[in-house]
């Protein structure tokens, strides 16, 4: 009986090492977590992030939850949430998924809601792909893997992922940052000429 427990435990412990995709580090970790960022913009338009929307006027802090999960079209999805410190200002919701290629996100929980490819896995140095979400288009890469600091702290073996498209009818370029096990620490982006810079906190 024992020798059989034993079989099952690491039958289950290879299910669960060998059945995620390789690359399945980057996305977010299991639910209860949530990550609370810094940033700071240069205009008081809008600018749309990949997992919200923040302008100047929101103050100084962001909170990323991601503790609650959704069934859309048969598959499993974590509902991303990210709240402003700013009163009057709405969350902005993403729903995103571990899939066997990668990691696929939606704006809404709704079926007619278009899903994209947020980052294919296994990642690749140098690798492309393109995606569009209503009117905004967009083109990215794995650029780097590296090592980046934020808020004092330093974090190994980060994703760079530049993008550019359009957001609003405007150009817009970003470089986002993932860690394993952690997800998004940095993202810097630049639409129409103005700047925006959403860090992970310490606090």
């Amino acid at each position: 009986m024992k020798k059989i427990l034993v079989l099952a435990l690491l039958g289950l412990v290879g299910w669960n090492a060998f059945g995620r995709p390789e690359g399945a580090e980057y996305f977010y970790p299991s639910g209860g977590d949530s990550h609370k960022y810094t940033f700071r913009s240069t205009t008081g338009f809008y600018i749309h992030a990949q997992r919200g929307s923040l302008s100047s006027t929101f103050g100084q802090h962001a909170t990323l939850t991601h503790d609650e999960t959704v069934t859309i079209d048969g598959h499993t999805y974590r509902k991303m949430v990210l709240r402003h410190n700013s009163p009057g200002t709405k969350n902005r919701v993403t729903y995103s998924r571990l899939g066997k290629d990668g990691i696929y996100s939606r704006r809404s929980s709704e079926l007619t809601s278009e899903e994209y490819l947020e980052l294919p896995l296994p990642p690749k140095i140098g690798q492309k792909w393109r995606y569009q979400v209503g009117k905004e288009h967009t083109e990215s890469e794995i650029a780097a893997i590296e090592s980046v600091e934020v808020a004092g702290k330093t974090y190994h073996k980060c994703l760079r992922v530049n993008s550019w498209g359009t957001v609003d009818g405007m150009p817009a370029y970003s470089v986002t940052h993932y860690a394993p096990w952690v997800g998004m620490v940095k993202f810097a982006s630049t639409v129409g000429g103005q700047e925006f810079e959403l860090a992970l906190s310490q606090e």
